[in-house]
């Protein structure tokens, strides 16, 4: 049975006509309780039935938990827009060479000019010029208009990258509103178009370009000057060995002679050292090369310096705008500092208020305070000369950890020249060691092969120092670097970073999945029942299983015989029942069970009514008691009209004047009757045993519908007056644990359980199996089909 005792729920089982003689009683007897045994494994299948059971409330826990939140989400989460614009800068003042090390940046993949435009991007000047002089909607904007600190906020949302082996720079910005996203970055751009427009050199690149030109043109001149005397010197040489005639300036060999009849003279000096004396001299003059020009940026910078010095600025924050501002920030954070910094606001709020209320300059209030105030910002004055130097050596630690050192500043420059003349040392220590090993070849034919490899080599730089300073020449009057394009940014019509989206589908997921896991968590714990071998060693009884009757949903949608096989197995199960814990007394009083559950709704009462109805069919006089006084059920169950019943017995009323015939007179009711206020107190007193043992005289079964056992003591006070109980369950609702605790309620009242019923069980086919009619029915209307 798969309902709850209620007015819908279904009416006995229709009988079978005939009916035969029970067997003797079995006698049960009560046996001890087993220990509580471990939770029974996890059935997956009860599992899914259990969210199966709890859909609705399932759905309502995850709408009201995902509504909300995703809501939240949508407020709180706003997908950003990416806006960017390009620029392409040249440089005007090309390197000496193109392999120099000066060339390359620490990453050694783009030119060095353009990390000093990235540095010029962010700078004050071109942000206070693209907040303060550029569009005005710019101000209006909430990235600046909501800020403390617009510049900083300004500076730390740029993203300004170097597009690689390019001379592109790319400058975006993200922002929740798509046009203000591609106004800032366009009035940045601008700013910095404007800034450099007329400078012509980018901020961050300080040193003098006229300084450091004419220093290395004069060092070029020079170095073009000596290598015109290594030219002379060295044709000089060369006429000297061909006057002496063994060599062929005609047709010179540096390799071996392969041909066995040339017989002109060969050097000793092989080729292979020869390509390394090759190699070695090419490398000795490009490094004298890059010492040439790395002391005329020395000389540039000191130039610099004693400007600055003489300007009364700080030598060390002359080269970089943005260190002299992290200084600035720093050394106002420093705790001295920024008591001092207290101090000189407030004497300065006094002096104004002593100026408000004083109109002599000579009061002694006022020249008190302009004293004060004077002595103050000489102290801060001291503390910036004493600090500032100790916050620039603590911010180069991690500039330099960071990233490769930039040869911006003296002391790197002057590192750089002195590991290039260690380099150059030792260039020149190999070349003596070819020289020496050349002389003692006693060759003139390899005497005059090196000299016309020197010869050509200085030819060649020659012309490369000769270009060099016509290019200084030319550019001598232009500036630094030249913006080549400029390509504004557009506003952006695709979200660059939505999560929104993301966060609003995965959201309502996530919450079902933990909902759903909660509920599977509650039904392992909830210990359903669903095994009849494992309750039977929960219980320690025997147990029974009645398969669900059909409801009215399922008439509409089933034939007639296949109802017809359903109600049948019912009565096979409901008869194995009667058969085992309701057998014939065979005495002179009746046997009297009780049958009552752990909790409500388990279907006791309709359990109670189907024993009743079935016995009585067999022929055995049976009497069925609604002992439920609190939840009286069997009336509306019947479809018998309440009346006078056991109340009004045990309060004084005759017997024979309220037991009804029910069922056609199958068998007799004993409805609940008149409600009272304490069931218990009637219960317990002495007239229940005395109509108890009365009745066993006049009926052969009586069964007693009484309350669950553990809400209410209703069922062990009336258990102790009968033969036994049966324990109904059921299928997939009732809790392990709860029918072993009634069990043990029950054994500790002394009342035996005769057995636990397992109402509704779906699949008591596959565990009992199912023996069904094979043969053809005999019809009393058709008496020759009868085999």
């Amino acid at each position: 049975m798969d309902t709850t005792d209620s007015p819908n729920a279904n009416l006995p089982a229709r009988l079978p006509a005939a009916s035969s003689r029970l067997p003797a009683q079995v006698i049960v007897a009560p046996r001890e309780l087993a220990p509580a045994t471990p939770p029974s494994a996890i059935n997956s299948r009860l599992l899914f039935r259990g969210l199966a059971r709890n859909w609705w409330r399932i759905l309502l826990i995850w709408l009201v938990l995902a509504a909300p939140l995703t809501y939240l989400i949508f407020l709180s989460i706003v997908p950003t827009y990416q806006a960017y614009s390009m620029i392409k800068i040249e440089s005007n003042q090309p390197e000496l060479f193109d392999h120099s090390l000066m060339a390359r940046d620490g990453s050694g993949s783009q030119p060095s000019y353009l990390q000093n435009e990235i540095e010029s991007l962010k700078s004050n000047p071109v942000l206070d010029l693209a907040i303060s002089d550029s569009d005005p909607n710019i101000a209006n904007y909430s990235t600046i208009k909501d800020s403390l600190d617009p510049k900083t906020e300004l500076r730390n949302r740029l993203e300004l990258q170097i597009l690689p082996n390019t001379h592109w720079i790319r400058v975006a910005m993200e922002s929740k509103e798509p046009k203000e996203a591609a106004d800032i970055v366009n009035a940045v751009v601008n700013a910095y178009f404007e800034t450099t427009k007329d400078t012509g050199v980018s901020n961050a690149n300080r040193f003098k370009k006229k300084d450091f030109n004419k220093i290395l043109s004069e060092g070029l001149t020079k170095f073009e000057k000596d290598l015109h005397d290594k030219i002379e010197d060295t044709r000089g040489k060369l006429r000297e060995l061909a006057l002496r005639g063994n060599v062929e300036f005609e047709k010179p060999k540096l390799v071996p002679k392969t041909d066995e009849n040339d017989q002109s003279p060969q050097p000793s000096f092989n080729t292979q050292s020869l390509m390394q004396y090759t190699t070695t001299k090419d490398h000795l003059m490009q490094t004298e090369f890059q010492i040439m020009e790395l002391e005329a940026r020395c000389s540039a910078k000191q130039v610099e310096q004693q400007q600055a010095e003489a300007a009364g600025d700080s030598p060390m924050l002359s080269n970089n705008e943005e260190l002299r501002d992290r200084i600035v920030q720093e050394f106002k954070r420093d705790p001295e500092v920024a008591s001092l910094i207290d101090q000189i606001k407030s004497m300065t709020e006094e002096l104004e208020h002593t100026k408000g209320i004083v109109r002599k300059d000579a009061d002694p209030s006022r020249i008190a305070a302009q004293r004060r105030l004077a002595s103050l910002n000489k102290d801060y004055n001291e503390l910036w000369k004493t600090k500032s130097e100790q916050i620039h050596q603590r911010l180069l630690v991690p500039t330099s950890a960071s990233r490769a050192p930039e040869l911006d500043s003296l002391v790197e420059i002057k590192r750089k020249i002195d590991s290039l003349k260690i380099t150059r040392s030792r260039l020149t220590e190999l070349i003596n060691t070819f020289d020496l090993e050349k002389k003692h070849s006693h060759a003139d034919t390899v005497e005059a092969t090196f000299l016309r490899d020197d010869l050509n080599r200085f030819y060649n730089m020659f012309d490369q120092v000769h270009r060099k300073l016509e290019s200084l020449e030319f550019t001598k009057d232009k500036a630094g670097i030249n913006i080549e394009e400029k390509h504004p940014a557009e506003v952006p019509r695709v979200p660059n970073n939505n999560k929104r989206q993301k966060y609003m589908v995965l959201l309502p997921v996530a919450i079902l999945f933990a909902v759903l896991g909660l509920f599977l968590l509650l039904e392992v714990r909830s210990e359903r029942v669903g095994d009849p071998d494992l309750l039977s060693s929960r219980v320690q009884s025997e147990v029974y299983a009645l398969p669900p009757l059909p409801t009215t949903r399922t008439t509409r949608k089933l034939s007639g015989p296949v109802i017809d096989d359903q109600i049948d197995r019912f009565i096979q199960r409901l008869d194995h029942l009667r058969f085992a814990v309701c057998g014939d007394q065979g005495g002179d009083l009746g046997r009297c069970v009780l049958v009552t559950s752990a909790v409500g709704g388990e279907g006791k009462t309709t359990l109670a009514a189907q024993l009743a109805a079935r016995c009585g069919n067999a022929g055995i006089s049976t009497l069925l008691i609604d002992a439920d006084l609190r939840r009286a059920a069997l009336c509306r169950l019947l479809d018998v009209a309440e009346g006078p019943g056991l109340s009004d017995v045990l309060e004084g009323a005759k017997i024979e004047d309220v037991v009804i015939a029910v069922q056609g007179g199958t068998f007799s009711l004993l409805s609940a009757g008149t409600p009272v206020q304490d069931a218990s107190r009637i219960l317990q007193g002495r007239n229940f045993p005395m109509l108890i043992a009365q009745m066993r005289r006049r009926y052969e079964l009586i069964f007693i519908d009484s309350p669950p056992v553990l809400p209410v003591p209703d069922a062990l006070m009336l258990g102790r007056w009968t033969d036994g109980a049966l324990l109904a369950v059921r299928f997939e609702i009732s809790r392990s644990p709860q029918v072993e605790r009634a069990r043990r309620q029950l054994d500790n009242a002394g009342i035996p359980v005769l057995g636990t019923v397992i109402n509704g069980m779906r699949s008591s086919d596959a565990y009992y199996g199912h023996y069904s009619f094979d043969r053809q029915r005999t019809s009393p209307a058709n008496p020759s089909n009868t085999i």
